[in-house]
């Protein structure tokens, strides 16, 4: 594939991310903020390395130096991975409604949402967002492009799960425990029980 398809792939596939997250956080706000200092850290971190690589990726020659060979077909399974993650937060922010928060948020009329990707996954959001950088950095085919995104989601992710899941068992109790017994955390439980 040549750079500038794969450039004009990645910028509306990045343009369509933009406004998922968009529209879902006009909603996002209003609750009460587990580790206000830290998420804030995490998620300008991964905003600014997710928005600062494909800012130099589209608009600048560079990360030349970073660019590798791939072959088109495997540029192009990053492109399905990553509409793929794209498709899976259009869902996600679909279930949520509400209770979308970019941050560690319980708002005060909380429920615990197991509709839509929440039926088979605790986290889909985080899954939907790896699914995206992953496919995203390959359909670039650039290192920068693929290592710094996913590194600052991976930490975020990895920072995030234990506090999340600690926060909803005790909102939520036996009603977690029960829903968290059916279902992975990042993909669905395979053979769960009903």
């Amino acid at each position: 594939m040549t750079l500038t398809v794969a450039k004009m792939l990645y910028g509306t596939l990045f343009i369509l991310f933009v406004m998922i997250r968009r529209t879902a956080g006009r909603q996002a706000g209003g609750g009460e903020v587990h580790h206000a200092g830290r998420e804030r850290l995490l998620s300008v971190g991964v905003l600014v390395s997710q928005l600062g690589s494909s800012v130099l990726f589209l608009a600048t020659d560079w990360l030349g130096f970073a660019q590798v060979g791939l072959p088109t077909v495997v540029q192009v399974a990053g492109a399905v991975l990553a509409g793929g993650g794209l498709v899976l937060l259009l869902r996600v922010h679909k279930a949520l409604g509400a209770h979308f928060s970019p941050v560690l948020e319980l708002k005060a009329d909380h429920r615990l949402v197991r509709e839509g990707p929440y039926a088979t996954m605790r986290h889909p959001m985080y899954t939907a967002g790896l699914l995206f950088v992953v496919g995203h950095g390959v359909l670039s085919a650039n290192l920068v492009v693929l290592i710094a995104p996913l590194a600052a989601l991976g930490l975020l992710v990895a920072m995030r799960l234990p506090d999340e899941e600690r926060m909803l068992r005790e909102r939520f109790g036996p009603e977690f425990d029960a829903w968290a017994a059916q279902t992975g955390a990042l993909l669905p439980r395979i053979g769960r029980s009903s």
